[in-house]
């Protein structure tokens, strides 16, 4: 590919249109007259699928964008659709690719060409005069076929990592309710309560109370505070630490965290937890008052089962339930003390069974940092390409242009 721009900020054999001569933009309609539950085809407003009809408003392919609300999300579509008065479609013109203008909107900045303070809005006047450039349709179809590649890349490994998690779902449903056995245990199960896995004492403890632990005794450096951000999707991760004195981090030492300690949220987010995987290098750290830390000294137990009781669905569902208040739910140190699950008493099988999770969270690690690395390209090579930074070679093979 080659970087190729004339002198007047346009690529060579492109030309500077507005909008209104690549498409025209046209109002969606109210639906209510042809909705019908399970309709052959969807029904759009700017935030996505709101219903499904018989009856399509319009059957070619076409870029449509937000009129209120959701501006700056434009979508595409290449099979009938109906779509309501929030969101308009349009009707793409000879020598344009529906496609490629699709990709086009995907890097306008659409909040700036907002017409109201409040709730975003745009008007079919302001989007048919937007000018930008536009290469000739080999071109466009050339530029289409390299970030549909990413597009597919991108889908499959969203896919794969959508079986994994059904797939987890499963083997935490049955594996932990003992519905399903590894083979070669057959040990008994018991009930036993969260305490009961970790010990007794402080092995599980909450954050300092707000009062001794002030904005004002923050510091640049030194022992890190972790925060409620450190936990994200059931995953610990160490941006965003907080320091506190060695001093200080004595004074509220019992609310100490070392790696392979499970934190769960106590206020707000209740139902996420993580297991501390690495604190950046740093001894320990100390949780804040929103936080609960869980420490397994209890040598039967395996803490990696009690970091996967707590994530399945029925942990986060205790959890949920235990949690009081509406507008700020929180729960008591107690009640997660009293927490009660059905267990392996072998701390062999609870192995065995936090290996399987292992295993799959490994893999499901993998494939999204992967899928990180497809998104970064695609978004790179959109930006250059749809501006003309990075040129298509005459000669790229395209298996399936597009035909509007």
């Amino acid at each position: 590919m080659e970087n190729n721009k004339s002198q007047q900020n346009i690529p060579d054999g492109w030309q500077e249109v507005r909008l209104d001569k690549c498409l025209t933009i046209k109002h969606g309609k109210s639906q209510h007259e042809i909705e019908v539950p399970e309709g052959e085809y969807p029904i759009l407003a700017s935030g996505g699928v709101i219903g499904r009809t018989n009856t399509p408003l319009y059957s070619k392919p076409s870029v449509l964008i937000g009129r209120k609300g959701t501006i700056d999300r434009p979508q595409f579509m290449d099979s009938p659709f109906w779509t309501v008065d929030t969101l308009f479609y349009s009707q793409v013109k000879d020598g344009y690719s529906a496609k490629y203008l699709y990709y086009l909107f995907l890097t306008i900045n659409w909040k700036k060409y907002s017409e109201q303070s409040g709730l975003p809005s745009l008007s079919a006047a302001t989007i048919s005069s937007i000018k930008v450039n536009i290469p000739l349709p080999a071109e466009q179809n050339r530029i289409v076929a390299v970030l549909e590649t990413w597009d597919n890349a991108i889908q499959l490994l969203e896919k794969k990592i959508s079986i994994i998690k059904n797939q987890k779902r499963w083997f935490s449903c049955k594996l932990l309710s003992r519905k399903l056995r590894l083979p070669g245990y057959k040990d008994d199960w018991i009930q036993t309560t969260l305490e009961g896995l970790a010990g007794s004492g402080n092995n599980i403890v909450d954050g300092p109370f707000g009062s001794n632990l002030k904005n004002s005794d923050y510091v640049e450096s030194g022992i890190p505070v972790l925060q409620g951000q450190n936990i994200t999707g059931d995953k610990f991760n160490t941006s965003g630490f907080r320091y506190v004195t060695a001093q200080k981090a004595r004074e509220v030492y019992r609310s100490n965290a070392i790696v392979d300690d499970i934190l769960t949220v106590k206020i707000g987010s209740v139902g996420f937890s993580a297991i501390i995987d690495g604190l950046a290098g740093n001894e320990y750290a100390i949780i804040p008052a929103n936080l609960i830390r869980i420490r397994c000294r209890n040598t039967n137990t395996d803490p990696r089962l009690i970091y996967y009781l707590l994530t399945s669905r029925n942990g986060k569902r205790k959890l949920k339930e235990l949690a009081s208040g509406n507008a700020q739910p929180a729960l008591s140190l107690g009640n997660v003390r009293k927490m009660k699950f059905l267990v392996p008493q072998s701390k062999n099988e609870q192995e065995a069974i936090a290996n399987i999770f292992n295993t799959i969270d490994r893999e499901i690690l993998l494939l999204s940092k992967k899928l990180e690395k497809f998104i970064e390209q695609k978004k790179y090579l959109l930006n250059n390409l749809i501006t003309g930074n990075i040129r298509t070679p005459e000669n790229l093979k395209i298996d399936k242009p597009e035909r509007d």
